[in-house]
């Protein structure tokens, strides 16, 4: 039960790093260099990787 509930939360964050990675890669800001926005998608991408490790590190405690 505690890991479905994990994976739960994880599945709403794991959408909500998707929507934001999509966000800043489809917005042109003017005040945003490409080195600047490659950054951000880097950060956005580390997190949904700690994410997707900690459900996978779930899983295998649950014997999944």
């Amino acid at each position: 039960v505690q890991a479905y509930a994990y994976v739960l939360s994880a599945e709403a964050e794991l959408k909500r790093l998707n929507a934001e990675i999509r966000r800043v890669g489809e917005t042109v800001d003017p005040k945003r260099t490409p080195e600047s926005k490659r950054e951000r998608l880097n950060e956005l991408a580390e997190k949904k990787n700690r994410v997707l490790k900690g459900v996978i590190d779930m899983r295998k405690r649950a014997g999944l």
